[in-house]
């Protein structure tokens, strides 16, 4: 008797492994994706949240607002000149003046230079201030809208975040 395999038996093995790989191909690729997917929209979101945070940081600690300097109610990240102006705590953070440029949300504390607060990964697409401001109290809401700077045109590279807040000087 002659051991091997005949060509029934190998035509049967090759179709099983097929079968088997066609099915569990597609399962990898969306895991693989998925993990993508979830890997952007973290960065995007971790930039928003930490320019968000620096950002009503500075506007509560600061000791004033430069009301006629700073742009209210219009978009910073495609009005060209657009900042926000806060009166420092201290002479060497005064002025503290809040901008965007192309997509980089920068700040910039007296005569330091501006300091980025978004990774290159993301862009600001929007970052708007209001001007709450009461007779008693000095209060600025915040909208911003973080997205992907990937330019790819694939789902699974494009996420966006939106925040909006509202934050008090306390020095008021």
């Amino acid at each position: 008797m002659r051991k091997g395999f005949t060509l029934i038996e190998i035509l049967l093995y090759v179709t099983l492994l097929a079968i088997i790989m066609g099915s569990i191909l597609p399962i990898a690729l969306q895991i693989i994706n998925t993990g993508t997917k979830s890997g952007v929209a973290q960065e995007v979101y971790h930039s928003a949240r930490y320019a968000s945070e620096r950002i009503m940081y500075e506007i509560r600690n600061a000791s004033g607002l430069y009301t006629a300097s700073s742009t209210f109610n219009a978009n910073l990240a495609t009005t060209a000149g657009a900042a926000l102006y806060l009166v420092g705590s201290s002479s060497s953070t005064d002025p503290t003046v809040i901008t965007v440029a192309t997509g980089t949300i920068r700040i910039q504390q007296g005569l330091r230079a501006p300091v980025a607060l978004n990774s290159i990964d993301s862009y600001a697409e929007q970052l708007i201030f209001l001007n709450h401001s009461t007779s008693t109290a000095t209060n600025i809401g915040l909208t911003l809208t973080m997205k992907a700077a990937a330019t790819s045109t694939r789902q699974e590279y494009n996420a966006s975040t939106t925040i909006a807040t509202s934050v008090e000087l306390r020095s008021k």
